[in-house]
């Protein structure tokens, strides 16, 4: 089973970089969360200095290009994958959602 919990948008003041320390150091979780996948979107066009790689086991994770960029080695290939959507994000026929939902999915097939 999937659970699913919505972090809001935080910009510290280090910047990306604190924006992966605090995700990788386990600071954005809430006591007693249940999510099992880490969805993860950025507009950042390089991230080759960065990897998402929690300590909360998380089972499936999923980086999300938004404006394109390097993201080959931002997640581990055994612990998730990485997709990209092009703007608009939301369209009619739900193009996007649905690239984003079947890399969720992914990680849960057995």
């Amino acid at each position: 089973m999937m659970a699913f919990r919505l972090l809001s948008t935080v910009h510290p003041p280090g910047g990306n970089e604190d924006v992966f320390l605090a995700i990788n150091k386990n600071k954005t979780r809430v006591p007693d969360d249940k999510a099992n996948c880490l969805v993860f979107l950025s507009a950042m066009t390089n991230v080759t200095e960065y990897k998402l790689d929690p300590v909360y086991d998380y089972d499936w994770i999923v980086a999300v290009k938004l404006a394109g960029g390097d993201f080959s080695g931002l997640v581990d290939k055994k612990r998730g994958t990485v997709v990209e959507v092009s703007e608009p994000f939301y369209d009619e026929e739900n193009k996007n959602a649905n690239i984003i939902y079947n890399a969720i999915r992914k990680g849960f097939q057995s």
